[in-house]
């Protein structure tokens, strides 16, 4: 018998190279050149499961794990990333039950709306989606720079860090997210990052006052993964925030973290601020769909930027 009971710290062992092989079949399903993906590094996936720990879920039969989900709750918003499961299992329900579980106790958590992203390429995963209610949103597009020789200092750049003072991180930034008309609670994600080691959090000040604040992951994720990569999670930038200043603030976190390769990910609908980019140099390098329960979108800043990555 077929159970679904939520995640423990010692299925994760079993998780990851389930993750493997589910996902590996579903690229080369789609087609690709080298579907193969490597094992996740158990720090990323114990970073994963204690960020939200009620809302990530397996599905067992005699102690095998044949599917597991991850739930995050982020303020109102929450999502859910990764779900697989054993292509052996696959098309018996075990991925409705998981996504009903995830969905389930991140309503409990407080999430008004839950939103996950899938390949764009992946016809089946997107028919799966919509059969479940959700419904798409915009493409997603992931830019990337790399840091080919070290920029000069701008001095008109006051950067912050959460792990250096985290109270008055937060007394600061507390305030610039309503600001925005977002109901994201990124300082859960700032205290996450600090609590596992995994990143930083950032904060940039200016003459016109707080502009922008960025939660930057750190670690690698991937057992084949390069070193010096820094992830945005989330970027919130105010109303007097300008697209230059924005470039110049990454690079500098880039910097500041001993990273080469910054990466960011944007809603197509951005479309001034990926040209603006793309002409400094950053490159598109990926692609993503993202889906909402009916209602759920993500917030857009009325004035302002917001970004945020959910994978």
């Amino acid at each position: 018998m077929v159970t679904v009971r939520q995640m423990a710290p010692e299925d994760l062992l079993s998780i990851n190279p389930m993750l493997v092989r589910a996902f590996t079949q579903a690229r080369r399903d789609d087609g690709y050149a080298r579907p193969e993906i490597p094992l996740c590094t158990m720090e990323f996936l114990r970073f994963y499961l204690e960020e939200t720990p009620a809302a990530c879920w397996v599905a067992e039969q005699e102690r095998h794990i044949l599917g597991a989900v991850f739930g995050h709750c982020w303020g109102a918003n929450g999502w859910i990333g990764p779900l697989a499961v054993a292509p052996e299992w696959q098309h018996q329900g075990l991925g409705q039950a998981l996504m009903a579980a995830a969905l389930t106790s991140l309503h409990d958590a407080g999430c008004s709306g839950v939103g996950l992203e899938t390949s764009p390429r992946s016809v089946r995963n997107i028919a799966f989606y919509l059969r479940l209610g959700l419904v798409a949103g915009p493409l997603m597009c992931d830019l990337a720079f790399s840091l080919k020789e070290r920029p000069k200092e701008d001095p008109s750049l006051h950067l912050q860090t959460y792990s250096r003072n985290p109270e008055m991180l937060s007394a600061i930034t507390a305030p610039l997210l309503p600001d925005l008309d977002l109901h994201m609670d990124y300082l859960h994600i700032a205290r996450h990052l600090q609590r596992w080691a995994f990143g930083e959090s950032y904060l940039l000040s200016g003459t016109a006052g707080d502009e922008a604040f960025a939660a930057v992951q750190h670690a690698t994720i991937s057992s084949r993964e390069m070193q010096g990569v820094a992830r945005v999670l989330c970027f919130a930038g105010s109303r007097t925030l300008t697209l230059q200043r924005m470039s110049a603030f990454l690079t500098a976190i880039a910097q500041t973290a001993g990273a080469t390769y910054i990466t960011m990910r944007v809603p197509v609908y951005h479309h001034a601020l990926i040209t603006e980019f793309l002409t400094r140099g950053w490159r598109l390098v990926k692609s993503h769909l993202r889906m909402y329960e009916p209602g759920a979108a993500s917030p857009q800043a009325q004035s302002g930027i917001h970004l945020n990555k959910w994978d």
